[in-house]
């Protein structure tokens, strides 16, 4: 009986063992690689069915045009700050290097209150 069991999870271990082959066989699949900028021109909105009271270059290619401007804006002034920031790090850890800068502040403990509360014995106090 031992050796049905025995040969009952070999056969299990070598069915699974194909198994995870055949599952690191497949790749997980193409990498999708997304354009940085649109791919679609702003300008096609132009023909489509407009209902409101404004005409469509007001209505859809305007505001598109102006959000493009505005992000591209926005990402130089991040790339600018982000520039800034590394520069200032290397600053700091210049500073670092040198032991130029002195840790500040006192140490705490929270919840301390030895200074509040007398920790020693009551003979001490009392004298008893």
């Amino acid at each position: 009986m031992s050796a049905l069991r025995l040969l009952a999870a070999v056969a299990a271990a070598w069915v699974l063992a194909i198994a995870a082959q055949a599952t690191l066989a497949q790749s997980p699949g193409p990498v999708r690689m997304e354009p940085f900028y649109p791919t679609l021109s702003p300008w096609l909105k132009l023909y489509a069915t407009n209902t409101g009271p404004l005409d469509n270059y007001h209505t859809f290619v305007r505001p598109e045009l102006q959000m493009r401007e505005m992000v591209q804006r926005q990402s130089v002034t991040n790339a600018r700050q982000a520039a800034g920031m590394w520069q200032l790090q290397g600053e700091l850890d210049d500073l670092h290097k040198q032991k130029a800068v002195r840790p500040t502040g006192t140490g705490s403990v929270f919840m301390n209150y030895s200074h509040y509360y007398d920790s020693r014995s009551t003979q001490a106090r009392f004298g008893k």
